[in-house]
């Protein structure tokens, strides 16, 4: 195969040597013209007029076709008068419209000596009486998949016929043009690889920071504000981690796509990377106006789904304003990061303005994040045990092992203030880990110390379901020894209903090594009964928003009459969490659940205190 822009060989020895140079020049202009002046346009420009000098009383001109390959625009055709292109433009490829029209549908050279007479003119009859193009010679251009792109095109005021070594000038030009245009399309592919972010579509960090600065810079001319929302999706692990990579990709994808419905024209939404996003809006009024474009978004994002899941995804929104919060582009978007940081912490799903107090408490975060992954590995994360009762005898029948901090300066911290940390740092698994190992350790010791043995449940993540927990308790209990069926499983139901390959392996690996499984927080995902059936499931927990409503809303008490119906339909076992008061207990009872956990019964207990209430019982 011949490379593209070059001239045969065995047509440059039916050449005179003057017409071989002629070609050879006009490839070492145009090459010159790409590579030292990256101008593709001027190198299409200057191909044509290089064509024209070669056959005088001539117009060249390159025609390709639009992004939906249905109509025909003019590219470059230096000496056609602007009327000539405006007419050419929109040609429908087709066998009477023209020498091109022609070359493109056939998919052939055409060359038209005299178009008052050839039929392939017929539909352009008017065009050539009003322009005087008497004959027109046209080649169709190719990408380098030999798929036709265009024409290149010489149009005559005189009759003329093509001999050879226009055949070739003809041939010569259209693979320079091909040679030109996939420069062109190389260097757009680098250009968005540069500055758009590959998955969405959107600017990247970088194209969004050269966009901050030439807004600063325009706003301080005309003294006037821009703002910054910093956006970061809520929850957005919980699919990377259950449904994998390829999912979370489409959620993020659906995501932006719902964000920027939300924006106007002149908004700037750009994808930082991972699940973070950041706005750029100026020439706004009042700051009620952002407001309102950040409740707009968080609308967006609160319906997202992906498949047949409902995913609790939502957004946290940082806002700081330029001038009044700073100047500088840096420190602008690092405000609106610490404001989007404290929204995240307040409850996530909501936004907030930046404001100067925030700057200690992000500090303040980031000490104890610091101190948190030192904690993990010096031994200050502590196994609890709440303890779990059978609700006709008030016996104890099981605990449940939970997290606490013995930090050395302030004491117990409990989950709600360095879980989320442990979330954001990837220290979960780790913790959990910790905490299983000491509990099974412990359990043992107590066991052998003639304390009757009991149920010990441990809760689960979807990051650890996902990177093979089954495994991991096997070794424990195999290191312990550790009676499996003295061990549950807690995996919150979202979790459970996943149905990917690897949490469904994991989740039946755990049944067969004889360990229980239960479902946490029950009746707050949209649970398939199907599903739940094919899993080894012997307990259902109720969610604790239903307890705590029990004594207000009718309605909540017959979703929990609900639950405790369904899991007994199927032999599961139910136990209410977060019970408070009697009356929650004696309505539970009223039901017939099995059996409750909560503040009512025993607060969560160090391994000594709980050492002693066992003694006690």
């Amino acid at each position: 195969m011949e490379r593209p822009g070059s001239i045969k060989s065995s047509s440059v020895s039916q050449l005179n040597h003057q017409q071989a140079n002629q070609l050879l020049k006009v490839q070492k202009d145009i090459l010159e013209v790409v590579v030292r002046q990256n101008n593709y346009q001027h190198a299409l420009e200057q191909l044509c007029i290089s064509a024209e000098k070669i056959l005088q009383n001539s117009a060249a001109s390159i025609m390709l076709y639009n992004q939906s390959r249905t109509q025909l625009l003019v590219r470059a055709a230096p000496s056609l008068p602007q009327d000539a292109v405006d007419q050419l433009n929109g040609m429908v490829p087709g066998k009477k419209q023209g020498s091109c029209g022609t070359a493109v549908y056939e998919q052939t050279p055409q060359f038209v000596i005299n178009t008052e007479e050839d039929l392939r003119w017929e539909g352009l009859r008017d065009f050539a009486r009003e322009f005087k193009v008497i004959a027109c010679w046209s080649i169709p251009i190719r990408d380098s998949n030999e798929n036709v792109i265009g024409s290149f095109a010489l149009s005559m005021f005189e009759k003329r016929e093509a001999n050879e070594f226009y055949r070739l000038l003809l041939e010569t030009a259209a693979n320079l043009a091909s040679i030109v245009l996939l420069r062109e399309k190389e260097e757009e592919k680098l250009q968005q690889a540069a500055h758009y972010d590959n998955l969405t579509g959107l600017p990247n960090r970088k194209n969004f920071y050269e966009r901050l600065e030439h807004a600063i810079d325009l706003c301080s001319r005309k003294d006037t504000s821009l703002a910054i929302l910093f956006i970061d999706l809520d929850n957005f692990k919980q699919v990377n981690d259950n449904r994998g990579h390829e999912a979370g990709d489409k959620v993020l994808q659906s995501v932006a796509q719902k964000m920027e419905s939300c924006l106007r024209k002149e908004d700037s939404l750009a994808r930082f990377g991972g699940d973070e996003f950041v706005l750029l809006v100026e020439d706004f009024g009042e700051t009620t106006e952002l407001s309102h474009i950040a409740e707009k978004i968080l609308n967006a994002v609160e319906k997202e789904s992906y498949g047949h899941s409902h995913w609790a995804i939502s957004a946290s929104i940082g806002i700081s304003i330029y001038p009044q919060d700073s100047l500088n582009a840096a420190q602008l978007m690092q405000y609106a990061d610490k404001a989007m940081y404290k929204a995240k912490f307040e409850g996530k799903n909501k936004y907030l303005f930046f404001k100067s107090s925030l700057s200690d408490f992000i500090q303040s975060r980031q000490k104890l994040a610091v101190e948190l992954s030192n904690a993990v590995n010096s031994g200050e994360i502590k196994a609890y045990y709440q303890p779990i009762f059978e609700l006709d005898t008030e016996r104890l029948v099981g605990v449940e092992v939970l997290a606490r901090w013995q930090h050395p300066v302030r004491g117990v911290i409990g989950p709600e203030e360095f879980i989320p940390i442990a979330e954001e740092t990837g220290l979960i698994p780790k913790i959990g880990g910790i905490v299983t190992e000491q509990a099974l350790t412990q359990c043992m010791s107590w066991w052998s110390q003639g304390i009757p043995e009991f149920k010990l449940s441990i809760n689960l993540s979807a990051r650890q379901l996902n990177a093979g927990a089954g495994d991991e308790l096997s070794r424990m209990l195999s290191e312990t020894g550790f009676p499996a069926k003295n061990l549950d499983v807690e995996i919150t139901e979202s979790a459970a209903m996943e149905k990917s390959a690897r949490v469904v392996r994991e989740i039946g690996h755990i049944g067969r090594l004889g360990v229980g499984v239960s479902i946490d927080d029950y009746g707050t995902g949209s649970s398939s009964i199907a599903h739940l059936n094919k899993l080894p499931v012997s307990t259902i927990k109720i969610d604790r928003s239903f307890v705590d409503e029990i004594t207000t809303t009718n309605q909540l008490n017959s979703t929990a009459q609900t639950i405790v119906a369904m899991g007994h339909s199927m032999g599961i076992s139910v136990i209410a969490e977060g019970v408070e008061n009697d009356e929650q207990r004696e309505y539970l009872k009223k039901l017939n659940c099995d059996c409750a956990q909560g503040y009512h019964f025993c607060k969560p207990l160090s391994q000594d205190e709980f050492r002693a209430f066992l003694k006690a019982s």
